[in-house]
């Protein structure tokens, strides 16, 4: 499927009325599906009633995410502009 993706993204790259249409229905997609998302936690009790606790980690592993991020790049940077 990617590579039928590929393709039609080299045959059609001249295309800037398809790349838009594409644009917005990809923006529209993602929209749905973090609707569709928030409605089913709204609907889980569960999740609500713990929400605080799931905040606080969800942001601990995020920013240890970005923070790993930046600092792999940084050790790698110095291989590079050698």
């Amino acid at each position: 499927m990617l590579f039928i993706g590929i393709i039609l993204g080299v045959l059609l790259k001249n295309r800037s009325m398809l790349l838009k249409i594409a644009d917005l229905l990809v923006q529209l997609s993602i929209f749905l599906l973090l609707f569709v998302l928030g409605y089913s936690i709204s609907q889980n009790k569960v999740i609500l009633d713990n929400l605080a606790s799931i905040g606080i980690k969800s942001l601990i592993y995020s920013m240890g995410a970005v923070f790993g991020s930046i600092l792999f790049l940084k050790l790698i940077w110095r291989f590079i502009e050698k």
